[in-house]
């Protein structure tokens, strides 16, 4: 059994009933962007500092840090957003034709109540964390490094490495 799988497990309050919640849908919960702002905020700071000495460029943090954590959580947002359109794409057009696929076997109950999977979820949720990844390195590349005074070849491996190594790879687990 994954470690992430299941916090939720049987217990005295709930009975016999076990659920999963996919940790994406904390990034959906308002009331909990007070905490998960601010671990990102030090998570990609982290990241930059780690790239930025790499590079051996001279940035202050303070400068670009609010953007880089702005635009990676509006781009995960935009990835959640991405996830129910594809399965939603997926369900109008794949559902009515296969008689056998009941409420409980759909993609869409799949990616919110397990790990995915099954090939087809895997893929899903690896698009729509791709598509929007590829929109957090446009963003930052074009707002957020492109009034900086360092060589254009290092704003862009900046962008690519914050794309890449702050992708919400947390997105396939559940809690």
């Amino acid at each position: 059994m994954n470690i992430f799988y299941s916090v939720f497990s049987s217990t005295a309050f709930w009975g016999d009933v076990t659920f999963t919640i996919p940790l994406w849908i904390l990034w959906v919960l308002p009331i909990l962007w007070p905490f998960i702002i601010p671990m990102l905020l030090v998570f990609y700071s982290t990241v930059l500092c780690i790239f930025m000495l790499c590079l051996k460029v001279e940035i202050p943090l303070k400068k670009i840090i609010v953007r880089v954590t702005f635009f990676g959580f509006l781009c995960d947002i935009i990835a959640i957003i991405l996830m129910f359109l594809i399965v939603g794409t997926l369900e109008i057009f794949i559902k009515p034709t296969l008689g056998f696929f009941n409420w409980y076997g759909s993609f869409l109950y799949s990616l919110v109540v397990k790990i995915p999977m099954n090939i087809v979820e895997v893929l899903i949720l690896s698009v729509a964390i791709l598509l929007s990844r590829i929109i957090n390195y446009k963003l930052n590349k074009r707002y957020t490094f492109s009034k900086l005074d360092i060589e254009e070849e290092n704003k862009k491996k900046l962008a690519l490495a914050i794309a890449i190594f702050t992708a919400p790879y947390l997105f396939f687990f559940t809690i």
